[in-house]
């Protein structure tokens, strides 16, 4: 009966090896998270938030003041092109009007 009785002592003893081996696996501090551990992370997510917030805001800004250039260079082509146009006829009227004069009438 004794060799039946440890042999009977050694299951139970491996069967409650495996429960608390399996226990501490399933229950490992270190899947364990606190409030603090928490608190951080969302304090770590804030900061990179307000980080791409003001990446965000000097892009804009950015590509405000670029389109404020081109704007700007669009306005002096187009005052150019009009100035060129104006001169373009004023020079046709007055060769014109050199032509008419030295044409002769009778």
């Amino acid at each position: 009966m004794k060799p039946q009785a440890e042999a009977i002592t050694r299951l139970h003893q491996q069967a409650a090896n495996a429960t608390i081996d399996y226990i501490k696996h399933e229950h490992s501090l270190e899947n364990v998270v606190t409030n603090k551990d928490l608190d951080a992370r969302i304090k770590e997510t804030e900061l990179k938030i307000e980080l791409v917030k003001s990446e965000l805001k000097r892009d804009i800004e950015s590509v405000r003041k670029e389109t404020a250039e081109t704007k700007a260079e669009l306005i002096r082509w187009v005052v150019w092109r009009w100035r060129l146009t104006d001169y373009n006829y004023y020079g046709s009227i007055i060769e014109v009007g050199r032509d008419a004069l030295k044409f002769d009438c009778p």
